[in-house]
Formats: structure tokens, C-alpha cells, sequence
């Protein structure tokens, strides 16, 4: 299952609504999947959007940022947050819950302690379509943490992300323009001290429900640890 998890944008995505992005994934189904991205922020504060709404806010949260959390209905409001005592709320993990009503909300915003974040529309995909977009190497998956989710530096979330799961780099290259047979060179610190079948088990064993399913056909796979690809790489990579 993808959800709750996060959601890592890669370069190759090509979308420029994604770049860079985190997403946390909120749902994932045969009928679909949805997510918010955790580190876009909007050149709009809980202030202003207080004053649109009135709706009384702390002081301390004047300032806070508004994020975007994705392309779809983004007039829609979704407020995650560590309140244990709001009514109407969804547990997405522990310590980190989802509201969507004014009435979570406006007590959220009037009490200066505890940790939010407010965003602004959200991620969708159809049927199958976020396969094929993990597939064809445009998204990595982690485990979802409520720390990062509601505190973490918007500017450096994406970097700090892949470090915590130990990628130093993923370059992913379709090799027919099929979509389904992929070249990756992975560098990771986790291959520390492993074998190179370690290693490749290791990535092998994130797509194995797509090797199966043969909606990726094939991988040519090679992993670096850090110091490897330091001495190994290109020129100019």
C-alpha cells in the first residue's frame, strides 16, 4: 500500500507541478489515488486567509505559510495537523491527522500551540495511473513521518527526504520509449558493507509487484555507495 507514505518526485516526472515535490499520500485503491504536497508553500499566510474567512487566528500563526497541496480542486482546504482533541479529524499516522471542515479548523487556527499546516487542493490520480508513473521511474517511495510532514523546511524537504531513506542520487533512463524497459543507476548509502546482489535485491524488491504484473518489463539495474559513484562516475555527471 502507498498510503500513508510519501511520495518523492524525480527529475524524469517531467511535470512541473511536481518538481521536486513530496507528496504524502492520503489514499490509494483500484479506483484511484490522492495525496498533498507537503513543500510548496503559496505567497499567501494563515493570516490572509483568515481575513477571507473571518476567522480569529493566533499571533504566532499570523505568519504561517499556506501550501499547495496539489493541482486538483485547489480552492479546497485540508488542514493536517497534532491536535489529539479535534473532533472531526482522520488519524493518517500516528501523531499526524487530516480535517477538512471550518469547524476543525477554526479552533486549530485560534490555539498558538501545537503543530499545522493548512494547504490548498491536493494530488489525483485514475486507476493504475500511479503505477505506471512508479514504473517508469518517476516517483520513489518512503515511509510518512508526522515530524517532516509539519515542521520541516519547505526549501529543503526534498533533499532531506531522499537523504533519510540514504539515496544520494537516482538517474532512471527509458531505454526503448516503450515505457516499460528502464536502465537506473542508484546511489545509496544504505549498500554500505553489501554484496552487489544485496544491493540490487534491495531495489528489485520495491518494483517486484510491477515486474510481476508486467506493467515494468524489464530493469537494468546498477548501484553505487557514495564513494563508488565518486570515483566511477561520467565526467560531468
Amino acid at each position: 500500500m502507498l498510503s500513508p507514505g510519501f511520495l518523492i518526485a524525480m527529475p524524469q516526472l517531467g511535470d512541473s507541478n511536481f518538481y521536486r515535490s513530496v507528496i504524502l499520500m492520503l489514499e490509494h485503491s483500484e479506483t484511484g489515488s490522492m495525496g498533498i504536497v507537503i513543500n510548496r508553500p503559496a505567497p499567501l499566510h494563515l493570516g490572509n486567509l483568515a481575513d477571507g474567512q473571518s476567522l480569529e487566528v493566533a499571533h504566532s500563526r499570523q505568519a504561517d505559510p499556506v501550501f499547495i497541496g496539489g493541482p486538483v480542486e485547489p480552492h479546497r482546504g485540508f488542514v493536517l495537523h497534532d491536535c489529539a482533541s479535534i473532533e472531526e479529524k482522520h488519524e493518517v499516522l500516528q501523531g499526524l491527522y487530516l480535517s477538512i471542515t471550518l469547524d476543525a479548523l477554526r479552533p486549530l487556527l485560534r490555539e498558538p500551540s501545537g503543530r499545522l499546516r493548512f494547504f490548498l487542493g491536493y494530488a489525483g490520480w485514475g486507476p493504475k495511473q500511479l503505477e505506471q508513473e512508479i514504473s517508469a521511474g518517476a516517483w520513489l517511495f518512503s515511509e510518512a513521518r508526522a515530524n517532516p510532514t509539519l515542521e520541516g523546511n519547505p526549501d529543503q524537504m526534498w533533499d532531506a527526504t531522499l537523504r533519510d531513506m540514504g539515496v544520494a542520487k537516482v538517474e532512471v533512463r527509458d531505454l526503448t520509449g516503450t515505457g516499460d524497459h528502464f536502465e537506473a543507476q542508484v546511489v545509496s548509502s544504505t549498500f554500505l558493507g553489501k554484496s552487489m546482489i544485496q544491493q540490487h535485491q534491495e531495489v528489485y524488491a520495491a518494483v517486484q509487484d510491477l515486474l510481476k504484473t508486467g506493467e515494468l518489463h524489464a530493469l537494468a539495474l546498477k548501484t553505487f555507495t557514495p564513494e563508488q559513484w565518486k570515483t566511477l562516475r561520467p565526467p560531468g555527471l
